[in-house]
């Protein structure tokens, strides 16, 4: 389906940005164009944060 809402859209592009890293998303937390990610492998307890950031196109994309 499509997401009509930006900021649901938001959290879905984050998501699938995080998921094609090989992560599991357990919460986001989103501020403007920045956003921390607190993921874990499959099958792993240890979380990390992930850092992200809006693109010009509105796509997210982890920052390195």
């Amino acid at each position: 389906g499509n997401f009509l809402d930006p900021l649901a859209r938001s959290y879905l592009n984050i998501v699938r940005a995080v998921t094609e890293e090989g992560y599991e998303v357990q919460r986001i937390d989103l501020n403007g164009n920045r956003a921390t990610a607190t993921s874990t492998r499959p099958n792993r307890m240890t979380s990390v944060q992930l850092e992200l950031v809006m693109n010009g196109d509105r796509t997210w994309s982890l920052s390195r």
